[in-house]
């Protein structure tokens, strides 16, 4: 399951934890004369079976003026959409930088695997470099990234598995 957070100038400031809750509903379809329901999941998409070994979700986007629309892929086929704000000097990257990209999340904690952020300055012996794609984020917590690196605004992807 998926969260959304947005950081502005070092605070939270809006909070999508939706895809955080799954929920049944039953559709009545009408046929001839019987109403049967159809019972729908929003989860049912996300759901890991126990056979597969591997669980596949991938991220990808298009950037359109200033919006950046996320597309969301999981093993089974489904799909689905979030926009985020942004410009050209954005980019999706990795929280956790590990070899191959290979990540272990806990189970039932929500772990932060993707920001959608600006470059960010570091400073080295009285000069000011603009860091792009470094791992160096995902050394810190989340939270933090305003006041170690002073990255103005991101969008943070949280998984969580239950």
């Amino acid at each position: 399951m998926l969260s959304f957070d947005e950081y502005e100038n070092g605070k939270k400031i809006k909070e999508d934890t939706t895809g955080l809750t799954c929920k049944s509903i039953k559709i009545p379809f009408i046929i001839g004369k019987d109403t049967i329901d159809y019972t729908f999941n929003d989860c049912k998409e996300a759901i890991f079976s126990e056979k597969d070994s591997v669980y596949k979700i991938t991220f990808a986007g298009k950037l359109d003026k200033d919006t950046f629309k996320l597309v969301i892929a999981y093993s089974n086929g489904a799909e689905s959409y979030k926009r985020f704000l942004g410009n050209a000097n954005y980019s999706l990257r990795t929280v956790i930088c590990t070899p191959n990209n290979e990540v272990k999340i806990k189970l039932n904690t929500l772990t932060p695997i993707l920001a959608y952020t600006l470059p960010f300055d570091i400073e080295n012996t009285g000069s000011s470099y603009s860091i792009g794609s470094y791992c160096i984020l995902g050394m810190e917590n989340v939270d933090t990234w305003h006041t170690k690196f002073k990255v103005k605004h991101y969008y943070i992807i949280n998984l969580k598995i239950e």
